[in-house]
């Protein structure tokens, strides 16, 4: 059996679907313990493809907090840059939201890391990048998921916690 790389994979997620891509996130999404997903269908998602939300446990281990997180799905087959990004964080904030997750098979540009550094501290929202390969070690903890979307693919050992 040969071993299929990050690049491999990052391919195949490619040739995706967009709605299936989507689809995708939301089953991550899931697995991960996030409720109350609502799927944004259209041009018309106001900043966000997924809608969700995830509670925050506090240091006491006892109290939760509920957060609200706008997930945005990008399946690019190159770097994903601020024109892509500017108008997501800012319906985020808009919105109130407390975090914003770009989950993508590709990368953030410089760019984009820079300006969203640059927005950093002028709200209380967080960006997160689930991102190129960090979105694949996501993708492969939920080997279910994985199974799911590709079954006709092996998962290397070497990807598997």
């Amino acid at each position: 059996m040969t071993t299929k790389s990050f690049v491999y994979w990052k391919n195949l997620i490619n040739q995706m679907d967009a709605e299936i891509f989507e689809d995708l996130c939301e089953h991550l999404l899931e697995d991960m313990e996030f409720y109350n997903r609502n799927i944004k269908k259209g041009g018309a998602d106001e900043g966000r493809d997924i809608e969700a939300y995830h509670d925050r446990i506090e240091p006491d281990n006892i109290t939760t907090t509920k957060e609200l997180w706008f997930v945005e799905c990008k399946r690019y087959t190159s770097g994903i840059g601020v024109d892509s990004i500017a108008s997501k964080v800012n319906w985020a904030i808009a919105e109130d939201a407390d975090y914003i997750a770009f989950m993508s098979n590709s990368h953030l540009t410089k760019s984009a890391k820079k300006w969203v550094g640059k927005m950093s501290g002028k709200s209380k929202l967080k960006v997160i990048y689930w991102t190129d390969s960090n979105f694949l070690r996501i993708l492969f903890q939920y080997l279910q998921t994985v199974k799911y979307f590709f079954p006709d693919e092996n998962i290397p050992e070497r990807f598997i916690k």
